[in-house]
């Protein structure tokens, strides 16, 4: 899935520019879910998506779910890393 992996880079790039940096972790956790959906062994998408949810738990009101869902990645990436 090499070709998958530098799309969503190329995509991610590009959108990262035009978004608020507010708006920026929520984005980047959908395109990161899809990678994980394509290749479920792409460990630096698991760990990625650990970083955002990480990022929304700090910065959009502390809730469960995101610190939950980023402790989920988080294993993910360990295990497929």
């Amino acid at each position: 899935m090499p070709r998958a992996r530098q799309v969503l880079r190329n995509i991610v790039r590009a959108q990262v520019e035009k978004q608020p940096s507010a708006r920026v972790p929520a984005f980047v956790d959908g395109l990161l879910e899809r990678a994980v959906e394509l290749d479920p062994a792409y460990a630096r998408a698991h760990g990625n998506a650990a970083m955002c949810h990480h990022c929304l738990f700090l910065r959009a009101g502390l809730q469960d779910a995101d610190r939950t869902t980023s402790i989920h990645y988080a294993g993910a990436a360990i295990l497929q890393g």
